[in-house]
């Protein structure tokens, strides 16, 4: 009975000196983790990466590792979704020499955005439109290598992209973004005719040294942290929503997918290109302090279009539709049919929401005073 007792006891002082020894290996390791590494280091302590500071709100990416691989795994679904939607424009002179009746897609110098299902495709390849016929000369081959003629060609001499027109049914589209929710820091993604991608953000959502911009015409762009190579001219960037954000010009410069507003509508409705005018000169309120205390009233430090004069001495052009409507030197423009003018939103972007000849109701400050007028917009000229 005896001999019993003292097996017990040796086996309770074994377990409680291998309960003591894990709770000390566990307590060195916290202190370890805590004086040591987080503060020599900044290495989270329990997994998580905290980026904060006393001059920052803080932000905790709980399991970093997964985040990383989720975002890869997104941008790769992403980059596979929307390549269907990109097309190559191809020289029907370039049948593969070696191998007879084929075209090389290696050889594939032009590329282009599918706009809508019926066959629709927008292009910054200019060969295609040097003269009246020079689109015969193309074939334009989707991603499941079906070859289309190209039947009809329109130069948007603004944006300088050019429409293309193929007979073709349900060809996937991609839906576009809401230029209000484009913003700076914002993940975009682009994917070339070859099948290559590249990752990116915006740093700058409307580049303008301009401080005086026109109504009627675009002197903005986006611009991305990564310069694109020519490899990627001609296709979209994406949002990480699969939207189209914008549309990559030639010289490497990004459209915003909002300056084609118009431009798309009409030739949707009369396979033509018509513009929009309005034809003021303007500052947008943010670019500027103002020194009249009953502007400030108004809450208008970051909203609104100032008309002003341009380097010629024209705030308003002669017998545009602002100038029928009695617009003047001064004058605050904040709304246009309730599409607000602020850092996300300026008049020349909030003009080519609608169509030439359409009525809009605007909303404006004169002198202090707040007004409204109704007008018919007039159509831009070429």
């Amino acid at each position: 009975m005896e001999q019993n007792n003292n097996k017990n006891f040796v086996l309770k002082i074994t377990i409680l000196v291998v309960i003591i020894g894990l709770i000390s290996g566990a307590v060195g390791e916290l202190l370890f983790r805590t004086y040591f590494l987080n503060s020599s280091y900044n290495l989270p302590m329990l997994g998580d990466i905290n980026y904060s500071d006393t001059n920052s709100s803080n932000l905790v990416i709980r399991e970093p590792k997964k985040v990383v691989v989720e975002q890869n795994d997104k941008v790769d679904e992403i980059a596979k979704a929307v390549s269907s939607n990109i097309v190559a424009v191809i020289d029907k002179n370039s049948l593969d020499k070696d191998i007879k009746g084929y075209y090389s897609l290696k050889n594939s110098k032009g590329q282009g955005l599918i706009v809508t299902s019926d066959g629709w495709i927008m292009t910054n390849y200019a060969p295609v439109a040097e003269n009246a016929d020079s689109y015969k000369n193309f074939v334009v081959v989707t991603k499941d290598k079906k070859i289309y003629s190209i039947d009809s060609v329109i130069d948007d001499k603004v944006s300088k992209f050019y429409f293309l027109h193929i007979k073709a049914t349900d060809l996937p589209v991609r839906k576009f973004a809401d230029q209000t929710q484009v913003a700076n820091g914002q993940l975009v993604l682009t994917v070339n005719w070859e099948g290559s991608s590249m990752l990116s953000s915006i740093v700058n959502v409307k580049e303008n040294s301009e401080l005086i911009n026109f109504s009627d015409t675009f002197n903005d762009h986006l611009t991305l942290l990564n310069n694109l190579g020519k490899e990627y001219g001609g296709p979209a960037i994406y949002n990480l929503a699969g939207e189209v954000v914008g549309l990559i010009k030639d010289d490497g410069k990004i459209e915003a997918i909002g300056h084609l507003n118009s431009a798309i509508a009409g030739i949707l409705k009369e396979r033509t290109i018509k513009r929009p005018s309005f034809g003021v000169y303007y500052a947008n309120m943010i670019d500027l302090a103002s020194a009249k205390d009953n502007q400030n009233d108004l809450n208008l430090k970051e909203k609104g279009a100032l008309i002003v004069k341009n380097k010629d001495g024209v705030a308003v052009a002669k017998g545009s539709p602002a100038d029928l409507a009695g617009f003047k030197e001064g004058d605050i423009i904040l709304s246009v049919n309730n599409i607000e003018l602020d850092n996300s939103m300026n008049l020349t972007d909030a003009i080519e929401h609608f169509g030439a000849n359409e009525k809009v109701n605007i909303i404006y400050v004169r002198n202090g005073v707040k007004k409204e007028i109704g007008l018919k917009l007039g159509e831009a000229k070429k």
